[in-house]
């Protein structure tokens, strides 16, 4: 399902590099955002979800989600093959809604990785221009 995938160098102190996938997808936005906490679980056992940080925008004229997610992900490369837990990590992600169709941007990894590369990403985002 990932059409375009990116790796995003490890800060200091991380042992894994950050990813930025891309790609489109249905589902709607409520139920992928949903989802994603669902793949997070807290250390002090809380919902997710009542910890997410989701951000409703315009840009280039698209309605536009930001999400921002931390905690233990359960990273799995796939709906078969087994998760991997990795504490302390977080998720930035945009749903960008164009027509019947919603583009996923996501970036997540170690803590640390994904704040060092915030602003970079909030940039890209922000940065977007309709093409038609």
């Amino acid at each position: 399902m990932v059409e375009r995938e990116f790796a995003v160098p490890a800060s200091p102190g991380d042992e894994r590099d950050g990813r930025v996938t891309i790609m489109a997808a249905g589902g709607g936005v409520e139920a992928n955002i949903e989802r994603w906490c669902g793949q997070f679980t807290q250390p002090d056992g809380a919902d997710t979800g009542d910890r997410a940080k989701v951000e409703k925008k315009t840009i280039a004229g698209h309605e536009v989600h930001l999400v921002d997610i931390s905690g233990s992900y359960n990273e799995s490369r796939g709906p078969f093959g087994p998760g991997v837990l990795r504490p302390d990590y977080r998720m930035l992600a945009a749903i960008i809604s164009i027509g019947q169709v919603d583009y996923f941007v996501k970036f997540y990894g170690p803590r640390r990785t994904v704040a060092d590369n915030e602003d970079a990403f909030q940039a890209m985002i922000g940065s977007l221009k309709a093409d038609r």
